[in-house]
This record gives structure tokens, C-alpha cells and sequence, in this order.
């Protein structure tokens, strides 16, 4: 299986690689199989040059795509293959959230190929009070740069728990 991706043309709208780009550069169901990975290269997102994830192993990188909010993102729907279907597909680089107790740590996700399984870091994310997962760096390898991503996704239906103030466990 490859990975792929949108990427900007020059006009401005969005590749369609395996029928899922939209106008808004979000890549929903953007892996396919069979052949050679498309060409990921940089996609301009409100005047920002927003880079592919370079990925280390021969794993094809991630592509750039532009967020809801036209900041940086990245493509999240590789991370089906790791239990993970954002609803957003494009995940905003740097998302807000500081490290809490009160969060717990992700269940360890293993890496396809490679004898290595990684943990993320919980976070609050003070924007909906819920705890996510700090996507910023995979198994001390890899420099995601996501930030605080919602944890919903990997919780296999299950809600998000509290944190911050609210959760009467982590302060300052």
C-alpha cells in the first residue's frame, strides 16, 4: 500500500489522486494500491508554503495540505492504517494544548514493518476542554508537528475524557 495526497496546481485547485481532494485541500480516503506513490510536493495554503512530512524506513512522505482555518496541515488519513479516521482529514499543523496529567497517554500504536511501537504524550486541548494525543514527534524519529490533535479518533468510539480545571485532577 502507498500513501497519497493532494497537492496545489497552479491554478489553485486541488489534484484529485485517488478521489477524494476537495476545494478545501483536505484529502479524504487518499491511499490506494498498485503503482508508484504520486509526487508530494509543497501546497501554498493562504501565501504559506506547506511542506510534506518526510517520513525515514522508505515510507512514502505525508502530504501537505491546507487546513479549514488555511494554516498548514497535513494529510491524517494515513493514520486509518493505525486505527485513526479524523473526520477532518486535513490536520492543522501546531494545534493548541499543553501537556496534563490528567490525560493519559495513547495506547502504543504499532509501526507497519518495522519492530517499533509508539506512544503519544496526552494533552488538554483548552479549546473543547477534552484530552488529545501530542502529535508533534513519533518515537523520538520523527517530527510530526501536528501538536495537540483530539483524541476521539483512536478511542474507538468512546468520548475523550475532561481535563484542565474542569477535570479536578491536573493544575498548574
Amino acid at each position: 500500500m502507498w500513501l497519497a495526497g493532494c497537492s496545489s496546481s497552479e491554478s489553485g485547485s486541488d489534484s484529485d489522486l485517488d478521489g477524494g481532494c476537495e476545494d478545501t485541500g483536505n484529502c479524504a480516503g487518499a491511499s490506494g494500491t498498485g503503482g508508484a506513490p504520486p509526487e508530494v510536493g509543497p501546497v501554498d495554503c493562504s501565501g504559506l508554503s506547506c511542506q510534506p512530512l518526510e517520513l525515514p524506513f522508505g515510507y512514502p512522505p505525508v502530504a501537505a495540505c491546507c487546513a479549514e482555518d488555511g494554516r498548514c496541515g497535513l494529510d491524517a488519513s494515513f493514520l486509518a492504517d493505525y486505527g485513526a479516521s479524523f473526520e477532518v482529514t486535513c490536520q492543522a499543523r501546531d494545534q493548541p494544548g499543553e501537556l496534563d496529567a490528567a490525560c493519559p497517554n495513547s495506547e502504543p500504536v504499532p509501526v507497519p514493518g518495522v519492530n517499533l511501537s509508539v506512544t503519544f504524550e496526552g494533552c488538554c486541548r483548552g479549546e473543547t476542554g477534552t484530552c488529545g494525543y501530542l502529535f508533534d514527534r513519533a518515537g523520538g524519529l520523527i517530527e510530526i508537528g501536528l501538536g495537540c490533535v483530539d483524541a476521539g479518533p483512536f478511542l474507538d468510539g468512546a468520548a475523550p475524557i475532561p481535563c484542565g480545571d474542569g477535570a479536578g485532577g491536573a493544575g498548574g
